[in-house]
Protein backbone atom coordinates (compact mmCIF):
# COMPACT_ATOMS: atom_id res chain seq x y z
CA UNK A 1 0.00 0.00 0.00
CA UNK A 2 1.02 3.63 -0.41
CA UNK A 3 2.04 5.29 2.06
CA UNK A 4 0.90 9.33 2.02
CA UNK A 5 2.88 12.20 0.32
CA UNK A 6 3.74 15.21 1.92
CA UNK A 7 2.21 17.54 -0.35
CA UNK A 8 -1.31 15.00 1.29
CA UNK A 9 0.06 15.68 4.84
CA UNK A 10 0.20 19.06 4.28
CA UNK A 11 -3.60 19.30 3.50
CA UNK A 12 -4.19 16.98 6.15
CA UNK A 13 -3.05 19.84 8.18
CA UNK A 14 -4.22 22.85 7.05
CA UNK A 15 -7.39 20.70 7.71
CA UNK A 16 -6.59 19.70 11.14
CA UNK A 17 -5.30 23.12 12.72
CA UNK A 18 -6.35 25.82 9.91
CA UNK A 19 -4.88 28.34 7.99
CA UNK A 20 -3.29 30.27 10.24
CA UNK A 21 -0.35 27.67 9.55
CA UNK A 22 0.12 28.90 6.21
CA UNK A 23 3.46 30.54 5.59
CA UNK A 24 3.29 34.19 5.92
CA UNK A 25 4.99 36.31 3.13
CA UNK A 26 8.42 37.36 3.94
CA UNK A 27 8.43 40.83 5.12
CA UNK A 28 9.83 43.91 3.69
CA UNK A 29 10.87 45.75 6.95
CA UNK A 30 10.31 45.01 10.28
CA UNK A 31 11.32 47.44 13.07
CA UNK A 32 12.22 45.91 16.83
CA UNK A 33 12.60 48.36 19.63
CA UNK A 34 15.02 46.44 22.03
CA UNK A 35 16.20 47.26 25.58
CA UNK A 36 18.66 45.32 25.87
CA UNK A 37 20.55 42.93 23.07
CA UNK A 38 23.17 41.00 22.91
CA UNK A 39 24.45 40.63 19.45
CA UNK A 40 26.86 37.93 20.07
CA UNK A 41 27.63 36.17 23.45
CA UNK A 42 30.75 37.07 24.55
CA UNK A 43 30.34 40.56 23.92
CA UNK A 44 28.75 43.59 25.79
CA UNK A 45 25.08 43.93 25.38
CA UNK A 46 23.88 46.91 23.58
CA UNK A 47 21.28 48.72 25.31
CA UNK A 48 18.15 51.14 23.33
CA UNK A 49 18.68 49.80 20.14
CA UNK A 50 16.60 49.39 17.19
CA UNK A 51 17.34 46.42 15.13
CA UNK A 52 15.92 46.94 11.24
CA UNK A 53 15.17 44.27 8.98
CA UNK A 54 14.38 44.00 5.49
CA UNK A 55 13.13 41.38 3.31
CA UNK A 56 14.54 38.76 6.13
CA UNK A 57 17.77 39.99 7.16
CA UNK A 58 19.04 42.49 9.58
CA UNK A 59 19.91 45.42 7.66
CA UNK A 60 20.64 48.17 10.49
CA UNK A 61 21.13 48.28 13.98
CA UNK A 62 20.63 52.01 15.73
CA UNK A 63 21.39 53.58 18.98
CA UNK A 64 17.89 54.43 20.23
CA UNK A 65 14.42 54.06 19.22
CA UNK A 66 13.68 54.89 15.53
CA UNK A 67 10.43 56.61 14.82
CA UNK A 68 8.34 53.97 13.46
CA UNK A 69 4.48 53.16 14.06
CA UNK A 70 4.46 49.70 14.17
CA UNK A 71 7.91 48.89 15.45
CA UNK A 72 7.86 45.86 17.73
CA UNK A 73 7.59 47.24 21.35
CA UNK A 74 10.43 44.88 23.20
CA UNK A 75 11.91 48.16 25.19
CA UNK A 76 11.30 46.00 28.42
CA UNK A 77 13.29 42.38 26.92
CA UNK A 78 16.74 41.04 26.52
CA UNK A 79 17.05 40.40 23.01
CA UNK A 80 19.84 37.37 21.59
CA UNK A 81 20.08 35.64 18.15
CA UNK A 82 18.38 32.83 17.18
CA UNK A 83 19.17 29.41 18.92
CA UNK A 84 20.40 26.53 17.39
CA UNK A 85 20.11 23.03 18.44
CA UNK A 86 23.04 20.58 16.59
CA UNK A 87 21.05 17.36 17.45
CA UNK A 88 17.56 16.87 17.29
CA UNK A 89 15.29 14.24 16.28
CA UNK A 90 11.92 15.63 15.49
CA UNK A 91 10.28 12.26 13.72
CA UNK A 92 11.71 10.14 17.20
CA UNK A 93 9.49 10.67 20.89
CA UNK A 94 10.42 8.83 23.72
CA UNK A 95 6.77 8.17 25.33
CA UNK A 96 8.12 6.00 28.55
CA UNK A 97 11.33 6.30 29.82
CA UNK A 98 11.16 2.29 30.99
CA UNK A 99 11.55 1.70 27.46
CA UNK A 100 14.85 1.04 25.70
CA UNK A 101 16.15 3.45 23.34
CA UNK A 102 15.71 1.36 20.36
CA UNK A 103 12.22 1.19 21.00
CA UNK A 104 11.12 4.38 19.88
CA UNK A 105 13.17 4.19 16.45
CA UNK A 106 11.69 1.06 16.01
CA UNK A 107 8.52 2.93 15.89
CA UNK A 108 9.46 5.35 13.74
CA UNK A 109 10.41 3.45 11.37
CA UNK A 110 6.99 1.17 11.59
CA UNK A 111 4.77 3.58 12.30
CA UNK A 112 2.23 5.21 9.23
CA UNK A 113 4.39 8.14 7.54
CA UNK A 114 1.36 10.29 7.12
CA UNK A 115 0.93 10.20 11.02
CA UNK A 116 4.42 10.90 11.57
CA UNK A 117 5.06 13.43 9.41
CA UNK A 118 2.19 15.51 11.24
CA UNK A 119 3.91 14.60 14.65
CA UNK A 120 7.00 14.94 13.60
CA UNK A 121 5.71 19.15 12.12
CA UNK A 122 4.21 19.71 15.70
CA UNK A 123 7.80 18.26 17.53
CA UNK A 124 9.49 21.13 14.84
CA UNK A 125 6.98 23.45 16.02
CA UNK A 126 7.48 23.24 19.91
CA UNK A 127 11.07 23.70 19.20
CA UNK A 128 10.72 26.84 17.34
CA UNK A 129 7.95 27.99 19.70
CA UNK A 130 10.90 27.84 22.46
CA UNK A 131 13.54 29.57 20.59
CA UNK A 132 15.28 27.40 18.49
CA UNK A 133 15.21 29.00 14.59
CA UNK A 134 17.51 26.57 13.48
CA UNK A 135 18.01 22.55 13.67
CA UNK A 136 19.97 19.67 12.82
CA UNK A 137 18.49 17.10 13.01
CA UNK A 138 21.04 14.42 12.56
CA UNK A 139 18.83 10.89 12.23
CA UNK A 140 15.50 10.17 11.02
CA UNK A 141 14.59 6.60 11.46
CA UNK A 142 10.87 7.45 9.74
CA UNK A 143 12.35 8.58 6.11
CA UNK A 144 10.27 12.08 6.35
CA UNK A 145 12.98 14.92 7.03
CA UNK A 146 13.91 15.93 3.90
CA UNK A 147 10.24 16.29 2.54
CA UNK A 148 9.41 18.03 5.95
CA UNK A 149 12.66 20.43 5.44
CA UNK A 150 11.77 21.39 2.39
CA UNK A 151 7.91 22.52 3.02
CA UNK A 152 9.22 24.48 5.36
CA UNK A 153 11.47 25.90 3.74
CA UNK A 154 9.31 26.69 0.55
CA UNK A 155 6.56 28.59 2.96
CA UNK A 156 4.22 25.35 2.92
CA UNK A 157 4.30 25.12 6.71
CA UNK A 158 5.77 27.16 9.60
CA UNK A 159 8.52 25.61 11.73
CA UNK A 160 12.36 26.17 12.17
CA UNK A 161 15.13 26.32 9.77
CA UNK A 162 16.19 22.41 9.12
CA UNK A 163 19.69 21.12 7.94
CA UNK A 164 19.82 17.91 8.71
CA UNK A 165 20.40 13.65 7.27
CA UNK A 166 17.99 10.64 7.21
CA UNK A 167 19.79 7.59 7.34
CA UNK A 168 22.92 7.07 9.78
CA UNK A 169 25.91 5.54 8.46
CA UNK A 170 27.02 2.27 9.88
CA UNK A 171 28.69 -0.67 9.42
CA UNK A 172 27.45 -3.86 9.76
CA UNK A 173 27.07 -5.22 13.25
CA UNK A 174 27.88 -1.69 14.35
CA UNK A 175 26.02 0.80 16.55
CA UNK A 176 22.98 1.78 14.36
CA UNK A 177 22.58 -1.81 12.07
CA UNK A 178 18.85 -2.64 12.30
CA UNK A 179 20.37 -6.19 13.18
CA UNK A 180 21.98 -5.44 16.06
CA UNK A 181 19.78 -2.30 17.09
CA UNK A 182 16.58 -3.08 17.03
CA UNK A 183 16.77 -7.15 17.98
CA UNK A 184 13.85 -7.65 15.86
CA UNK A 185 13.98 -11.19 14.16
CA UNK A 186 14.74 -11.74 10.33
CA UNK A 187 10.82 -11.87 9.10
CA UNK A 188 10.51 -8.58 10.76
CA UNK A 189 13.99 -6.81 9.66
CA UNK A 190 12.40 -6.97 6.48
CA UNK A 191 10.47 -4.19 7.74
CA UNK A 192 13.20 -1.81 8.64
CA UNK A 193 14.95 0.53 6.21
CA UNK A 194 18.87 -0.02 6.03
CA UNK A 195 19.96 2.43 4.18
CA UNK A 196 23.30 4.16 6.16
CA UNK A 197 24.89 0.71 6.35
CA UNK A 198 27.74 -0.52 4.50
CA UNK A 199 30.77 -2.39 4.59
CA UNK A 200 34.10 -1.72 2.84
CA UNK A 201 35.38 1.51 1.49
CA UNK A 202 34.16 1.62 -1.49
CA UNK A 203 30.99 0.55 0.26
CA UNK A 204 31.27 3.06 2.29
CA UNK A 205 32.11 5.94 0.10
CA UNK A 206 28.54 4.52 -1.82
CA UNK A 207 26.46 5.26 1.46
CA UNK A 208 27.85 8.65 1.61
CA UNK A 209 27.60 9.70 -1.89
CA UNK A 210 23.50 8.18 -1.70
CA UNK A 211 22.75 10.03 1.50
CA UNK A 212 23.72 13.39 -0.37
CA UNK A 213 22.03 12.27 -3.37
CA UNK A 214 18.84 11.51 -1.63
CA UNK A 215 18.99 15.33 0.26
CA UNK A 216 21.59 14.87 2.87
CA UNK A 217 22.71 18.66 4.64
CA UNK A 218 25.33 16.95 6.88
CA UNK A 219 26.27 13.51 7.68
CA UNK A 220 26.11 11.46 10.45
CA UNK A 221 28.25 8.46 11.77
CA UNK A 222 27.54 6.78 14.60
CA UNK A 223 30.87 4.06 15.39
CA UNK A 224 31.86 2.58 18.92
CA UNK A 225 28.74 0.60 19.99
CA UNK A 226 27.29 -2.21 19.17
CA UNK A 227 23.18 -2.01 19.26
CA UNK A 228 23.17 -0.93 23.28
CA UNK A 229 22.13 2.70 22.41
CA UNK A 230 25.32 3.75 24.73
CA UNK A 231 28.06 3.17 26.28
CA UNK A 232 31.17 2.04 24.90
CA UNK A 233 31.91 -1.14 22.96
CA UNK A 234 34.12 -2.23 20.19
CA UNK A 235 34.54 0.10 17.41
CA UNK A 236 33.42 -2.26 14.68
CA UNK A 237 34.68 0.78 11.99
CA UNK A 238 38.42 0.02 10.56
CA UNK A 239 40.31 3.03 10.10
CA UNK A 240 39.75 3.03 6.24
CA UNK A 241 36.17 2.95 6.44
CA UNK A 242 35.62 5.66 8.87
CA UNK A 243 38.38 7.89 6.63
CA UNK A 244 36.46 7.26 3.53
CA UNK A 245 33.17 8.12 4.59
CA UNK A 246 34.42 11.49 6.61
CA UNK A 247 36.90 12.56 3.11
CA UNK A 248 33.43 11.97 0.55
CA UNK A 249 31.27 13.98 2.88
CA UNK A 250 34.33 16.84 3.16
CA UNK A 251 34.65 16.61 -0.40
CA UNK A 252 31.19 16.97 -1.31
CA UNK A 253 31.06 19.94 1.68
CA UNK A 254 29.60 17.89 3.80
CA UNK A 255 30.41 18.38 7.83
CA UNK A 256 30.52 15.59 9.34
CA UNK A 257 28.91 14.65 13.04
CA UNK A 258 29.85 11.11 14.92
CA UNK A 259 28.18 9.50 16.93
CA UNK A 260 30.64 8.18 20.00
CA UNK A 261 30.42 7.04 23.56
CA UNK A 262 34.35 5.76 23.38
CA UNK A 263 37.36 7.98 23.94
CA UNK A 264 38.84 5.59 21.45
CA UNK A 265 36.18 6.06 19.29
CA UNK A 266 36.00 9.78 19.36
CA UNK A 267 39.40 10.21 19.48
CA UNK A 268 39.86 8.03 15.96
CA UNK A 269 37.36 10.14 14.28
CA UNK A 270 38.71 13.38 15.60
CA UNK A 271 42.00 12.51 13.72
CA UNK A 272 40.42 11.39 10.44
CA UNK A 273 38.77 15.10 10.51
CA UNK A 274 35.33 14.41 11.94
CA UNK A 275 33.70 18.13 12.37
CA UNK A 276 31.28 17.40 15.68
CA UNK A 277 31.56 14.65 18.43
CA UNK A 278 27.97 13.83 20.17
CA UNK A 279 27.77 12.44 23.19
CA UNK A 280 31.09 11.47 24.72
CA UNK A 281 34.60 12.90 24.69
CA UNK A 282 37.99 11.00 23.70
CA UNK A 283 40.47 11.01 26.68
CA UNK A 284 41.53 14.13 28.20
CA UNK A 285 45.30 13.59 26.81
CA UNK A 286 43.18 13.99 23.08
CA UNK A 287 41.57 17.20 23.65
CA UNK A 288 43.98 19.22 21.57
CA UNK A 289 42.63 17.15 18.50
CA UNK A 290 39.95 19.19 18.44
CA UNK A 291 42.13 22.18 17.39
CA UNK A 292 42.85 22.55 13.80
CA UNK A 293 45.39 23.97 12.12
CA UNK A 294 43.04 25.34 9.03
CA UNK A 295 40.96 27.26 11.50
CA UNK A 296 37.92 24.83 11.18
CA UNK A 297 37.95 23.60 14.87
CA UNK A 298 35.81 20.30 15.96
CA UNK A 299 33.17 20.88 18.26
CA UNK A 300 31.59 18.76 21.11
CA UNK A 301 28.19 18.93 21.26
CA UNK A 302 27.00 16.86 25.18
CA UNK A 303 23.98 16.23 25.08
CA UNK A 304 23.24 16.37 28.87
CA UNK A 305 19.29 16.85 28.36
CA UNK A 306 19.39 13.32 26.44
CA UNK A 307 21.89 11.88 29.36
CA UNK A 308 19.89 12.88 31.86
CA UNK A 309 16.71 10.95 30.80
CA UNK A 310 18.15 7.78 30.16
CA UNK A 311 19.92 8.18 33.86
CA UNK A 312 17.89 6.08 36.08
CA UNK A 313 17.43 3.52 32.91
CA UNK A 314 21.52 3.35 32.10
CA UNK A 315 22.58 2.71 35.80
CA UNK A 316 20.00 0.01 36.09
CA UNK A 317 21.61 -1.20 33.24
CA UNK A 318 25.59 -0.65 33.62
CA UNK A 319 25.50 0.21 37.32
CA UNK A 320 26.88 3.75 36.25
CA UNK A 321 26.03 6.98 36.38
CA UNK A 322 26.66 8.20 32.76
CA UNK A 323 24.99 11.40 33.37
CA UNK A 324 27.36 12.10 36.27
CA UNK A 325 30.34 10.98 34.34
CA UNK A 326 29.83 13.18 31.35
CA UNK A 327 29.14 16.42 33.48
CA UNK A 328 32.83 15.68 34.94
CA UNK A 329 34.15 15.01 31.52
CA UNK A 330 32.29 17.78 30.04
CA UNK A 331 33.77 20.07 33.00
CA UNK A 332 37.23 18.95 32.21
CA UNK A 333 37.15 19.23 28.36
CA UNK A 334 35.38 22.97 29.06
CA UNK A 335 38.34 23.81 31.46
CA UNK A 336 41.27 22.72 28.76
CA UNK A 337 39.32 24.41 25.96
CA UNK A 338 37.59 22.01 23.92
CA UNK A 339 35.08 24.05 21.60
CA UNK A 340 31.45 23.60 23.33
CA UNK A 341 28.19 23.74 20.73
CA UNK A 342 24.86 22.73 21.85
CA UNK A 343 22.75 19.87 21.50
CA UNK A 344 19.62 17.95 22.89
CA UNK A 345 19.17 15.09 21.34
CA UNK A 346 15.91 15.92 21.68
CA UNK A 347 13.37 13.27 20.51
CA UNK A 348 15.07 10.92 23.52
CA UNK A 349 12.87 13.05 25.70
CA UNK A 350 9.79 15.73 24.83
CA UNK A 351 10.74 18.02 22.70
CA UNK A 352 9.41 21.01 25.02
CA UNK A 353 11.78 20.17 27.57
CA UNK A 354 15.29 21.15 25.07
CA UNK A 355 15.45 24.39 26.78
CA UNK A 356 16.73 22.71 29.88
CA UNK A 357 20.01 21.91 28.16
CA UNK A 358 21.34 25.58 29.28
CA UNK A 359 20.65 24.95 32.91
CA UNK A 360 22.13 21.79 32.63
CA UNK A 361 25.33 22.70 30.97
CA UNK A 362 25.71 26.26 33.28
CA UNK A 363 25.27 23.60 36.34
CA UNK A 364 28.36 21.30 34.54
CA UNK A 365 30.61 24.50 35.35
CA UNK A 366 30.04 26.43 32.01
CA UNK A 367 29.81 30.06 32.39
CA UNK A 368 26.22 31.86 31.10
CA UNK A 369 27.99 33.21 28.00
CA UNK A 370 29.45 30.15 27.54
CA UNK A 371 26.43 28.79 27.05
CA UNK A 372 24.68 31.10 25.63
CA UNK A 373 27.52 31.27 22.66
CA UNK A 374 27.52 27.37 22.52
CA UNK A 375 23.94 27.93 21.20
CA UNK A 376 24.89 30.76 18.70
CA UNK A 377 28.13 31.33 17.69
CA UNK A 378 29.45 27.81 18.08
CA UNK A 379 26.49 25.97 16.84
CA UNK A 380 26.42 28.09 13.91
CA UNK A 381 30.13 27.79 13.01
CA UNK A 382 29.85 23.86 13.19
CA UNK A 383 26.96 24.24 10.49
CA UNK A 384 29.53 26.47 9.07
CA UNK A 385 26.60 29.21 8.36
CA UNK A 386 28.65 31.77 10.29
CA UNK A 387 27.73 34.42 7.66
CA UNK A 388 24.37 33.90 7.96
CA UNK A 389 23.78 32.52 11.63
CA UNK A 390 24.94 32.75 15.33
CA UNK A 391 24.97 36.59 15.86
CA UNK A 392 23.00 39.75 15.92
CA UNK A 393 24.58 41.29 12.50
CA UNK A 394 23.92 43.41 9.49
CA UNK A 395 23.59 40.56 6.33
CA UNK A 396 22.28 37.77 8.58
CA UNK A 397 19.08 36.27 8.75
CA UNK A 398 16.80 38.31 10.79
CA UNK A 399 16.28 35.38 13.66
CA UNK A 400 16.08 36.51 17.51
CA UNK A 401 14.25 35.96 20.52
CA UNK A 402 13.68 37.72 23.45
CA UNK A 403 13.56 36.64 27.68
CA UNK A 404 12.27 39.14 30.20
CA UNK A 405 15.21 38.78 32.23
CA UNK A 406 19.06 39.06 31.57
CA UNK A 407 20.15 35.29 30.87
CA UNK A 408 23.88 36.15 31.15
CA UNK A 409 23.02 36.62 35.25
CA UNK A 410 19.93 33.91 34.95
CA UNK A 411 20.66 31.29 32.55
CA UNK A 412 16.55 29.70 33.43
CA UNK A 413 15.21 32.84 31.33
CA UNK A 414 16.04 30.71 28.40
CA UNK A 415 13.80 28.28 29.50
CA UNK A 416 11.12 31.06 29.23
CA UNK A 417 11.42 32.60 25.80
CA UNK A 418 8.63 34.62 25.12
CA UNK A 419 9.04 36.06 21.57
CA UNK A 420 10.93 34.20 18.35
CA UNK A 421 11.68 36.32 14.94
CA UNK A 422 12.70 33.68 12.35
CA UNK A 423 14.06 35.41 9.08
CA UNK A 424 12.00 38.35 10.32
CA UNK A 425 8.45 36.75 10.59
CA UNK A 426 7.12 36.76 14.05
CA UNK A 427 6.47 33.18 15.12
CA UNK A 428 5.29 33.64 18.01
CA UNK A 429 2.46 35.19 16.93
CA UNK A 430 2.00 32.28 13.96
CA UNK A 431 2.76 29.52 16.48
CA UNK A 432 0.07 30.76 19.50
Amino acid sequence: MRTLSLAACVVVFFMLVGPTAAAEPQPGRVVIHAGHVITEPGRPPLHEQSLIIENGRFAAIEPGYVDAADAIDLEDAWVLPGLIDLHTHVTVLVTNRDLPPTVPVVLAQLERKSKTVLQALRNAQIMLASGFTTLRNVGDPAGVLYDLRDAINHGLVHGPRILGVQAQIVVSGGDYDPVAFSGLDKPALNLMDDAGVCDGVDDCRRAVRQEIRRGADVIKVRISGAGTGIGPSALFESQEELQSIIDTAHRLNRAVAVHSHSPAGSRLALKLGADTIEHGLPAAGDYGLFHRENGRDAYFVPTLTALDAVRDMMLKITGKDWYQMSVTQLKAAYDAGVPIAFGTDAGAFPHAQATREFGLMAAAGISNEDVLKAATVNAAAALRQSDNLGTIAVGKWGDLVATHGDPLHDIQQMEHVFFVMKAGVDETAVLH
